[in-house]
């Protein structure tokens, strides 16, 4: 038998070297580079093509008013300028089917998620959203857009009173001419409308059932339910945005952040009573927060002087004159108060024909002094220390030791006998600072040479400053 003979082992093929680049193949391919970067990707009678026919589009598919609209306020009165078109995201579907586009979103990093509230102070949700357009896989555009559950419609809604009985917001207020109860003639009514559907349950004007429900924006207690509807407002804007950028639909169109979208149901104004109402309780809540703040000196005059009527105005102004200016000015407060006045055309308070320029000087005449104590301290402070007296100082009352030949350190309260005449006195002008505050208190002090009451030598002299303190709240 004989042995099948073994093929021929195969021999090893050559790998041929690539073939050297010619400079020509390199120009080629330079010019080739050049082209697609620079040159337009269509011919301008494409061009012209794709724009009429986007123009046909708009024409014969999209209609208006449900594919897009005009923003209401922004009406164009030229006749040859019309208005600019608002595309909805109807109208963007079509033209992105039109053009075969399909959108893909993605999240940006940033959005947030945040249902307790911890790092806001309250939940919030915020989505930043990329809408990519593509075509047979190919990228053609893209858009971004972002909406968050602190946009006002989403954030509040509009509070109005409501019928303790049924819940709905149909209360009307009674007339007193046509009530018959004495009371309800007093006091007012409310009545749950029951032409519109109330339940004509009847309540006091001021009954705090109803007087005591808040108006006006409140928090969305529903907030749960708008995530949603938030999520897709983002993708909206997002896709939007990007049809107009792949299509070039901008010269017919513009985006509107709000897509000409009513607010909710439950987000409607307050009439014009109820506003009205609003703004004045938040006035008084302004004026309570007000009232909470400690106020300085001149605050406190100048709301005396609103509060006061008739002479209490002028008695006010004689006690600028006579308690405020002289602490400060010295043998100048006479001139410097009458010159204020003289400004204003008037020799005394009572000279002034209305309250308005009366009010804007009494106002002049504290500014002026504050401004004036408020330089006396800073010359105070950055004035050199002077030296000690070479002559023995001259006790001025009986409360100085004489022991020492006739010089004395400031005393302290601690070295005062609990309950001796001086650290009573000093303990009163501790504590007066709560009334006339910190700004009166110390440059009052400041003008009498004294930074502390440990510094005031005697007695005599403290119920000097005592008594100038005590000039500025009466």
């Amino acid at each position: 038998m004989n042995a099948t003979p073994k093929p021929a082992a195969a021999e090893p093929v050559a790998h041929e070297a690539p073939a050297k680049r010619s400079l020509l193949d390199e120009i080629v391919d330079e010019n080739r580079i050049a082209q697609a970067r620079y040159l337009p990707v269509m011919s301008a009678k494409m061009a012209v093509a794709r724009r009429n026919s986007i123009q046909e589009l708009v024409n014969l598919v999209l209609v208006e008013g449900e594919d897009y609209g005009v923003i209401p306020g922004t009406e164009s009165k030229d006749p040859n300028k019309p208005s600019k078109k608002v595309l909805l995201k109807p109208g963007a579907e079509k033209i992105c089917a039109y053009f075969g586009y399909v959108p893909s979103y993605e999240v940006i990093e940033g959005s947030i998620e945040d249902w307790t509230g911890q790092r806001f102070g309250e939940p919030l949700f915020y989505y930043h959203i990329t809408c990519n357009l593509t075509r047979d896989g190919a990228a053609v555009g893209s858009g971004s857009g972002s909406c968050s559950t602190w946009e006002r419609k989403y954030r509040y809604r509009t509070s109005k009173r409501s019928c303790p009985s049924c819940g709905q917001q149909l209360l009307i207020k009674g007339k007193p001419e046509y009530e018959r109860d004495a009371e309800y003639k007093r006091r007012g009514a409310w009545i749950c409308y029951e032409k519109k559907g109330g339940c004509g349950a009847k309540y006091f004007g001021d009954d705090p059932e109803i007087m005591d429900q808040p108006l006006g924006d409140v928090p969305n207690p529903d907030f749960a339910d708008i995530i949603n509807t938030v999520r897709k407002m983002a993708d909206k804007r997002a896709y939007i945005a990007a049809t107009l950028s792949a299509t070039g639909a901008s010269q017919w169109f513009t985006q509107d952040l709000e897509d000409l979208q009513p607010e909710p149901e439950n987000h409607q104004q307050n009439t014009k009573a109820e506003q009205k109402e609003l703004a004045e309780r938040r006035m008084i809540e302004e004026r309570s927060k007000v009232a909470e703040m400690p106020l300085t000196f001149e605050a406190k005059m100048v709301l005396e002087y609103d509060k006061a009527q008739g002479f209490d105005k002028f008695n006010l102004f004689d006690q600028i004159e006579t308690k405020v200016f002289p602490p400060i000015f010295g043998d100048r407060s006479g001139v410097s108060y009458q010159a204020i006045l003289t400004k204003y055309g008037v020799e005394k308070p009572n000279q002034f024909k209305t309250q308005k320029p009366a009010r804007a000087c009494f106002v002049e005449l504290l500014q002026l002094a504050n401004n004036e104590a408020k330089r006396q301290e800073i010359e105070r402070r950055n004035a050199p220390a002077e030296p000690p007296p070479s002559e023995p100082f001259e006790a001025i009352d009986e409360d100085l030791p004489m022991e020492m030949g006739g010089r004395a350190p400031a005393p302290s309260l601690v070295e005062d006998k609990k309950g001796s005449p001086r650290a009573a006195t000093l303990s009163e002008i501790n504590k007066i600072i709560t009334e006339i505050g910190k700004e009166a208190w110390f440059r009052i002090m400041g003008n009498c040479g004294y930074e502390t009451t440990a510094q005031i030598p005697s007695e005599t002299i403290a119920k000097t400053v005592l008594g100038m303190m005590k000039g500025m709240i009466k």
